[in-house]
């Protein structure tokens, strides 16, 4: 992708930097963007070893309970939910991101619009946020790349890659295009700015419409292992039954897996994306 917006102006060692980080870049697995995304300090070569080894050790566990039928499912049902988990925290780290990331474009714009370069304006933005902001260490990161020496078009398209969300595509095209060729920069950061807000206020009234029908599944959800446990307080050998009778057993793990599943299938239709 970087390498597509090279042209014949630029200086050959320039051009040959910019092809070896190119490849550098591509040689990044979409895993290791992703755990990257989730701020796991984990590589990807190792992460999926242990999370391999550890579903194995789990399935070995429950194998003494459950029929061996289901131990595909419990699998399945335990990689959904390391998913799950990575995509909390995933979206976690873009609401942290989405809090600062339109109010530094507004402040961008009007700087640019003052007079300052983008580069200088950008600077500016961030001064007064915390020192833990996401958006003041990706800019931080974006300006001292440049600094070192770095290929602007390789140092914009690094900005924010470890954050997932749409509008910063739109961004690093539009700081390319006006670095590159001029233009106008304050009104397409204001509408950028406009944009993400737009998408934040979507999502929030999207969870907000829901929220009943999300509460009265995780009640329905709730409320089902609750019986078999008073059923269990009143029955004699229950347990003994349930571990024992293959029929019990297999109808009892049945309705378990399908509880999780359908929690865990609750939990993704809940998390909205604009």
């Amino acid at each position: 992708k970087v390498y597509q917006r090279l042209n014949f102006l630029l200086p050959e060692l320039e051009e040959q930097q910019i092809v070896e980080e190119t490849t550098q870049l591509e040689l990044t697995s979409a895993l290791e963007l992703y755990l990257h995304q989730a701020d796991i300090k984990v590589s990807a070569k190792l992460f999926s070893p242990i999370i391999f080894a550890l579903g194995l050790s789990i399935c070995l566990v429950i194998s003494k309970f459950i029929g061996l039928v289901f131990l595909p499912v419990v699998f399945f049902g335990y990689c959904f939910l390391i998913y799950l988990m990575l995509e909390k925290r995933v979206e976690n780290r873009s609401h942290l991101f989405s809090i600062d990331y339109p109010t530094v474009l507004m402040a961008t714009a009007s700087s640019v619009k003052a007079g300052l370069t983008p580069y200088a304006a950008l600077e500016r933005s961030v001064n007064l946020l915390p020192k833990d902001s996401l958006v003041r260490t990706e800019v931080a990161k974006l300006l001292q790349d440049i600094r070192r020496g770095h290929s602007r078009r390789q140092a914009i398209d690094g900005f924010g890659l470890t954050i997932r969300q749409p509008d910063l595509e739109l961004f690093r095209e539009a700081f390319l295009i006006v670095l590159e060729h001029g233009g106008r920069f304050a009104p397409t950061l204001e509408r950028l700015a406009l944009v993400c807000r737009d998408r934040s206020s979507l999502i929030r009234s999207a969870k907000v419409s829901t929220a009943s029908m999300r509460m009265t599944a995780n009640v329905l959800l709730i409320v089902t292992p609750l019986v078999v446990a008073l059923v269990a307080l009143r029955t004699k050998n229950f347990w003994d039954t349930f571990f024992n009778n293959p029929i019990a057993n297999s109808l009892g793990s049945t309705g378990l897996i399908v509880i999780l599943l359908s929690y865990g299938l609750l939990i993704k239709m809940s998390s909205f994306k604009a």
